[in-house]
């Protein structure tokens, strides 16, 4: 239904269509081995921008890479980094900032929440099932992607964005049943790049510094959840501390 409703009513906006050229831009795309990921970096290739795409598995990135380079006739630079190892952020950060130049974009792609983090939320009695621990993660990263908005808007462009359902890799964990009621209402993998191609590509800084979008490349209204100030305190106090031996009057130690 989901390929049905895109034919019927097909979004506004086209990445073929509406991504300007990209020449000279460099970009990073995480989890771009699969998925909303993996057709991201397809688009930015077919529009020449130079693309790191960041992955954990060499192995699958590399087969990605093969595919992608075929595809578009385009080169992909692999990057490794391992979200759940602070060790790995830290050696990416470093090589990518070391190679980029100022006016990068990054595009996340990938949710994160390490088994810490889901042992402190069940504490709080805020896990019950699978698909709450992804709205807990994905609440998280508004969260964080205000934060940044707020004190560091002079230096860089951060917002989050719901893609929108899709039918991709992330549903394979999914009962067969479940899936069986849940396919026909998702749509095809490419279109969930389209929000987030949008804010990277064409949206102005003043249109989405500290917004969230929604399908199909637009501001839309985030969870009153993601206004909790007290919240977003907690979060931000929690993260700093995770990473406390990684990062040092500004700068990777």
């Amino acid at each position: 239904m989901g390929t049905i409703l895109a034919r019927i009513s097909p979004p506004k906006f086209r990445p073929e269509r509406d991504v300007p050229d990209l020449s000279g831009k460099i970009i990073m795309v995480t989890g771009g081995n699969t998925g909303i990921g993996y057709e991201t970096v397809k688009q930015l290739l077919l529009k020449n921008a130079k693309v790191y795409l960041a992955a954990r598995p060499p192995e699958k990135a590399a087969a990605a890479i093969k595919r992608l380079e075929q595809e578009t006739k385009k080169s992909v630079i692999f990057l490794q980094l391992d979200l759940a190892d602070l060790s790995s952020v830290r050696k990416a950060a470093e090589d990518f900032f070391y190679l980029r130049s100022r006016g990068s974009i990054f595009c996340s792609t990938t949710h994160l929440l390490t088994a810490q983090d889901h042992d402190l939320l069940k504490k709080k009695g805020s896990i019950t099932n699978r698909g709450m621990l992804y709205g807990e993660s994905k609440l998280g990263n508004i969260l964080i992607s205000n934060y940044f908005a707020k004190t560091h808007s002079d230096v860089l462009v951060s917002c989050s964005l719901h893609p929108g359902s899709m039918n991709t890799e992330l549903t394979r964990h999914t009962e067969n049943r479940l899936q069986a009621i849940a396919n026909p209402f998702f749509y095809p993998a490419p279109m969930g790049a389209y929000t987030q191609l949008w804010g990277a590509t064409v949206a102005t800084p003043a249109q989405i510094t500290g917004q969230y979008l929604v399908p199909w490349g637009k501001v839309g209204k985030v969870d009153k959840r993601a206004s909790n100030t007290k919240l977003a305190e907690e979060v931000v106090a929690y993260i700093k501390d995770q990473i406390k031996d990684f990062w040092e009057e500004g700068r990777f130690v």
